[in-house]
């Protein structure tokens, strides 16, 4: 089989309505190449990190799960030492307004808190065997990386406890070898289901593991922010978070 080769072109000096056509739909497949388009500005994943270790049977109830996990971890960042860092971050970009979207009003606490949302997803974490995992996802408080690696650092770092759903806590994915998304494996990467899809992204598996990656999409997928989208920028998509 040829492998594929990802390459990254920048472009400039194109027609203004096509440069916004193509930022405009960004994803575009041919029988020949398949491509994404970006603009060439920081742009920060909302997709945060995926916790493990939280007790499956819990976590394959989506609809009692997501917003129960959801407070667990809104109510651990409120904790000493992460809301000590998370003020810190807050401090410095009410410092500069600029450096944010949506810069009429200061970045408070809840405001990114309220940003927060999660997945729960079935994912094979180790040994081949698929279980749920919950990922994470939130608006960037800034455009400054440094602010932004910081407030993802404290969910790299961070445990959270629950007497009933157990303790979760980060762990390293495999990102996605067909569209190079983070937040999913190839097994359930969502572009070979697309109508007109044309690149061969997956590869033959045999019948046992097509059927168990089948189950694997259709259990556990479950969503929700709780309290709300708090400044809902929407910068980046939770289906596809490229690697930073």
């Amino acid at each position: 089989m040829k492998p594929k080769i990802w390459a990254t072109i920048q472009c400039w000096g194109m027609d203004e309505d096509v440069m916004n056509m193509l930022i405009t739909y960004r994803v575009f497949s041919t029988p020949q190449y398949q491509f994404f388009c970006y603009p060439l500005e920081p742009m920060f994943p909302s997709f945060l990190c995926t916790l493990e270790n939280f007790v499956p049977s819990f976590l394959n109830n989506p609809e009692v799960a997501t917003p129960f996990i959801l407070e667990i971890i809104r109510s651990t960042l409120c904790e000493p030492p992460y809301i000590d860092t998370i003020r810190n971050i807050i401090d410095e970009v009410n410092k500069n307004p600029d450096d944010r979207d949506d810069n009429d009003d200061p970045l408070t606490v809840e405001s990114l808190l309220d940003s927060i949302w999660i997945e729960i997803k079935n994912e094979c974490v180790s040994g081949g065997i698929a279980k749920p995992v919950v990922n994470v996802y939130s608006d960037s408080p800034s455009r400054r990386p440094v602010l932004w690696s910081a407030w993802r650092g404290i969910f790299l770092e961070a445990r959270f406890k629950s007497g009933i759903a157990g303790t979760g806590y980060y762990v390293r994915m495999r990102y996605c070898t067909g569209c190079h998304g983070v937040d999913h494996s190839r097994g359930l990467c969502p572009f070979p289901n697309v109508p007109g899809w044309h690149n061969d992204t997956q590869r033959a598996e045999p019948a046992n593991q097509q059927q168990q990656g089948q189950n694997n999409a259709q259990r556990g997928n479950g969503r929700g922010r709780g309290r709300g989208r708090g400044r809902g920028r929407g910068r980046g998509n939770q289906n596809h978070n490229q690697r930073r």
